[in-house]
């Protein structure tokens, strides 16, 4: 190949079917935060082990306790106006995984926190992503 031609480098994906952006409702119920998923036979997951922490200030329950609810949206690649960034700091060894926060627009303070994402993740990536991205709805 002559310096003159330039080739271009295609990105594949693994499958050009699956969703990029995916949805979630959490809610609070028995002074936790949980999650359903009817299409993922997910029913009342619980965030734990600093995720729940992480619902307290997405949802604005740390400043209005009658904050029950918090929609998201979330990927593992950037996408327009997201308000967290979490990046994958290790795996448990049980299919769970650690991350840590890198952005968080409505709480700059909780940069640097770790915290547990449980296996429930693998219902939405085939592996645990490096990165997600967050958009609060709610």
């Amino acid at each position: 190949m002559t310096a003159s031609k330039k080739t271009k480098k295609k990105t594949k994906r693994k499958n050009k079917m699956a969703n990029s952006l995916f949805t979630l409702h959490a809610y609070r119920k028995h002074n936790s935060w949980m999650f359903d998923d009817e299409g993922r036979d997910i029913q009342q997951e619980p965030f734990v082990a600093g995720a729940d922490v992480v619902f307290d200030y997405m949802s604005g329950f740390v400043s209005d306790d009658t904050k029950d609810t918090c929609d998201i949206v979330f990927a593992a690649t950037p996408f327009p106006d997201h308000d967290v960034h979490v990046k994958l700091n290790r795996p448990d060894g049980y299919d769970g995984h650690y991350y840590n926060v890198e952005k968080f627009k409505q709480y700059p303070q909780g940069v640097g926190f770790e915290f547990w994402l449980c296996p429930a993740l693998l219902a939405f990536f085939d592996e645990a992503p490096d990165n997600i991205y967050v958009k609060v709805q709610s």
